[in-house]
């Protein structure tokens, strides 16, 4: 089992922020709303990939030592996005303990707002990814926001002064325009990365989807390997680096553009298992919560969790 390793996470970092940095440098020089615009585009999913490293990170997973993991964590990945860890890190650990529940909170925020009815009618995400460019992410936001929000002042003080301190000093060297193109990217393109990535995991599944990303895929919406998110649900103490080589050669998978394609067809109330074990879909291979089940394993220190699933696997 693979343990956290401080080089594979803060060289994932480096990069994402990089690419954030060459987007700025392009619209300081290339002043075109075009240029503008693809620049959000690639800050939102640099946003969201940095979202992903502070997934790890509350986990505990970007190195041993939980001081330096948390400010890592919080300065480089959420900090930056607004987000509390300590708020963050209750809301996910519930999301491990609760998945496929009524008391899942992402369920929670899924049944909040009328977006992820199924089936999922044909040209149904892209409407919504070009919506979310023109402002109907708030609410998204809003409610994401309140489900992490702080769960003490000092929890709150992190984000709230990084966020303060470089809108401040960016105005003052007069790059007002650094926060704008930051907050208009984490408004539109982060949430719509964001959007895309949670069809591909848990809805319409029982629990989990097992899938194949091809490379745009992760780039815009599935970075850092979240396309092995059956893999973390099991073995949720391995760092994102390390999810590839938990999955056997021979896994039953579906792609990410078959899984789209099959959330178009399946009826109202049903799951993509539930057609499987018809006959009528292709394989999808899911974790079940067992009656009465508790949660995830505690699968080292780095999950304060446990774990009590039965896995379940349907075949064509």
């Amino acid at each position: 089992m693979q343990k956290p390793q401080l080089f594979q996470w803060l060289s994932r970092a480096i990069v994402d922020w990089t690419a954030v940095v060459a987007c700025f440098t392009v619209a300081y020089w290339l002043p075109h709303p075009v240029t503008w615009l693809v620049c959000i585009v690639v800050i939102g999913t640099r946003q969201h990939a940095l979202g992903i490293l502070g997934h790890d990170g509350a986990h505990r997973l970007v190195c041993r030592n939980r001081r330096l993991n948390d400010a890592l964590t919080g300065v480089l990945c959420m900090w930056p996005l607004g987000i509390p860890l300590a708020g963050y890190r209750r809301f996910h650990f519930q999301h491990h303990r609760t998945a496929g529940t009524d008391d899942d909170p992402e369920m929670i925020h899924k049944r909040a707002l009328p977006d992820w009815e199924l089936p999922l009618r044909r040209g149904k995400v892209m409407r919504d990814v070009l919506l979310d460019f023109l402002g109907r992410s708030i609410p998204h936001v809003a409610l994401a926001m309140h489900l992490t929000r702080p769960v003490s002042l000092r929890d709150a003080l992190g984000p709230a002064c990084m966020i303060g301190g470089i809108s401040v000093l960016s105005w003052w060297l007069g790059f007002w325009w650094i926060p704008v193109l930051w907050f208009v990217s984490l408004a539109t393109a982060f949430w719509a990365s964001f959007r895309m990535r949670l069809w591909t995991e848990h809805v319409g599944a029982d629990h989990t989807h097992r899938l194949y990303a091809p490379w745009w895929a992760r780039f815009l919406f599935l970075p850092h390997n979240t396309w092995h998110h059956w893999e973390h649900h099991e073995h949720p103490a391995v760092p994102c680096w390390a999810l590839p080589s938990l999955r056997e050669p021979d896994a039953q998978v579906i792609s990410v553009s078959e899984l789209f394609r099959e959330l178009s067809r399946l009826p109202q109330g049903e799951s993509l298992e539930t057609q499987t074990a018809s006959g009528s879909r292709p394989q999808v291979v899911a974790w079940e919560n067992p009656a009465g089940s508790g949660g995830e394993r505690r699968d080292g220190d780095a999950n304060e969790v446990s774990e009590d699933r039965t896995l379940t696997v349907t075949h064509v």
